[in-house]
């Protein structure tokens, strides 16, 4: 599992918590927001992990909750995975939930027609009967728009993220677990709607630790971003100038171009760092890759890391855009996405903001011609935020917190998952 995503352990500790999905809307003349539409799991611990923008002007929002949205809640276990609909009031159209005595999260969702497709891990030893999972795998399920599992098939590894082809296959994205060691392949395979394998890339190094995170498809295929502990998928180790730390390389970022026909057609390792995450990776019209990164720097005291912006050309030449050596480690992710010709990149920052940077727990910029432009603070979502193309600029996917007393047991007592409508900055 990603370091980065395992903050919700924290929440889960606490039975304190109430916590509630908020629609928000953001007027782009004014950075004031006001709540539209709420629901939530009552007392229990909910966040959301992914979501998609329907036709209507709602949404599709997946993720883990340990209460009951939609079915009672399975027991003992470390959450379900969730499927919530709202229209454009924020109003719940439907709700789905599955689970187990295990931990289940529904962690990508992805827009198929009038219907979506949604990954459900299961990270597990048991399996989960109701979706036909064995152990440390997902489903891959397709729900028509009323909220109805259509049909499904698994795979062996725990799936981070899913993206459609031009050609309607589902390109997957995640970690294949070797219970026994605990070892994670990283995972890359594309898929036909009714489940068969076209390829798959999962190189396996022994008891080691790979991961991809991110993928995205283009024309001449995809495009995937991780973490690997060697340089498997053929990569070469590449350093890059810029980057703050020489350390010996215990994991860097992982980054591969794959052809639609499941050729690895270039592979970076980036070195230079303690631990390198690739976060998001999108590929512009020109097909230049670019991928949002956080470095770690184990031995500096206190931890550091950098936020970076990476560019990959069509070819696979590696280059430095923008990094920012940040306080301290604790941090929420970074998020990158294309909208139009528009590049939008986010950055969570720490409690105490590095030098020129605003205040705020989260800053995007624009990046235009290959430069990083202004940051612009987002106020009042925290933890985890992610971005999204919308029709008239983005969607902001996090948490909206209220003030919480010095003694609470979590600095998330009080906190909301909340999708909040951003201009473009």
């Amino acid at each position: 599992r990603d370091p980065m995503r395992d903050w919700s352990s924290d929440v889960c500790s606490s039975d304190l918590f109430k916590m509630w999905l908020t629609l928000l809307a953001l007027t782009p003349a004014s950075l004031s927001s006001a709540p539209v539409r709420s629901f939530g799991a009552q007392e229990a611990f909910t966040f959301a992990s992914d979501l998609q923008a329907t036709d209507d002007g709602g949404v599709v929002v997946v993720g883990r909750t340990q209460g009951s949205l939609a079915a009672p809640a399975q027991g003992p276990g470390s959450g379900d995975a969730f499927m919530v609909r709202l229209d454009a009031q924020g109003r719940t159209l439907w709700a789905r939930q599955w689970g187990s005595t295990g931990k289940e999260e529904a962690t990508s969702v992805v827009r198929d027609g009038e219907g979506f497709w949604a990954a459900v891990q299961h990270n597990g030893a048991e399996g989960l009967g109701e979706l036909g999972l064995k152990g440390y795998s997902s489903a891959i399920l397709r729900i028509n728009g009323e909220g109805e599992v259509e049909r499904a098939f698994s795979v062996p590894a725990l799936i981070e993220d899913i993206v459609l082809t031009s050609e309607g296959e589902l390109v997957l994205c995640g970690a294949r677990i070797t219970p026994q060691s605990g070892a994670a392949d990283f995972f890359l395979a594309q898929h036909a709607p009714d489940g068969r394998q076209r390829w798959a890339q999962v190189p396996s190094a022994p008891e080691t630790d790979e991961h991809c995170r991110s993928v995205y498809a283009h024309a001449g295929g995809v495009v995937a971003t991780g973490r690997a502990m060697s340089p498997i998928l053929e990569a070469k180790a590449t350093p890059m100038p810029g980057l703050r730390s020489e350390d010996e390389i215990l994991g860097g970022l992982l980054t591969t171009s794959v052809s639609a026909a499941g050729r690895v057609q270039w592979s970076h390792l980036v070195a230079g760092q303690r631990f390198g995450w690739g976060q998001q990776v999108v590929v512009d019209a020109a097909g230049d890759a670019w991928v949002a990164a956080s470095f770690e720097h184990i031995g500096a005291s206190p931890n550091r890391t950098e936020a970076a912006l990476l560019r990959f050309s069509p070819t696979g030449h590696a280059q430095l855009v923008h990094a920012v050596d940040m306080v301290n480690s604790e941090r929420t992710r970074d998020d990158l996405v294309l909208h139009g010709e528009s590049l939008i990149w986010s950055v969570g920052l720490p409690h105490r903001a590095p030098e020129g940077l605003p205040a705020a727990e989260l800053v995007m910029s624009g990046v235009r011609g290959g430069e990083v432009g202004p940051w612009v603070a987002v106020d009042a979502l925290r933890r985890g935020a992610r971005i999204y193309p919308a029709e008239e600029g983005l969607l902001l996917l996090g948490l909206t917190c209220q003030a919480t007393p010095f003694h609470a047991p979590s600095p998330y007592q009080g906190c909301d998952p909340a999708v909040r409508a951003l201009p473009l900055p």
